[in-house]
């Protein structure tokens, strides 16, 4: 393979992870505003952000491309600069001490239902009467993970 077709293949895979950063910010933009009821004439009154480049951004065509701006949708999605970092590729986990990127809570409730050998909901439910305390603990961890929620359900953020 010669210098030009590997510079080719290294600008085909960035643009190609470019795009799936773009796809995966959008997903969660998308997610967090629909649970505000936020529109994206909301979003560009909190941040001063045109709402047409939001709705690019919550297409996921596209996505924030400085730290200023990061910083300011972090800052109205109440969510930590380095996970919006992490997700839209400006940081790995392991250059910010292992900060994750942001989860939607529908993928923290599909993760936590996964991770039972329960079959129905009639057997959840049941699981859930025999064993209340195991229950509240495994679906209260992950929102307490969380700072937004926390500060929803006046959870101190001292541990």
């Amino acid at each position: 393979m010669s210098d030009r077709e590997r510079m080719q293949e290294t600008r085909r895979r960035r643009e190609e992870a470019k795009a799936e950063a773009a796809a995966r910010f959008g997903e969660w933009l998308e997610a967090e505003m629909t649970a505000r009821s936020m529109s994206n004439v909301d979003l560009q009154d909190l941040i001063g952000i045109n709402n047409s480049t939001i709705g690019f951004w919550r297409r996921g065509l596209r996505m924030p491309d400085d730290w200023a701006t990061l910083r300011m949708l972090a800052d109205a999605m109440e969510t930590p600069a380095p996970q919006l970092a992490v997700l839209v590729g400006f940081f790995r986990p392991e250059e910010l001490g292992g900060v994750q990127a942001p989860v939607r809570t529908r993928d923290q409730v599909l993760t936590w239902i996964r991770g039972h050998p329960e079959e129905t909901l009639d057997a959840l439910y049941d699981w859930i009467q025999q064993e209340p305390q195991k229950a509240m603990g495994k679906v209260m961890a992950p929102i307490t993970e969380s700072p937004a929620a926390r500060r929803k359900l006046g959870i101190s953020s001292q541990r």
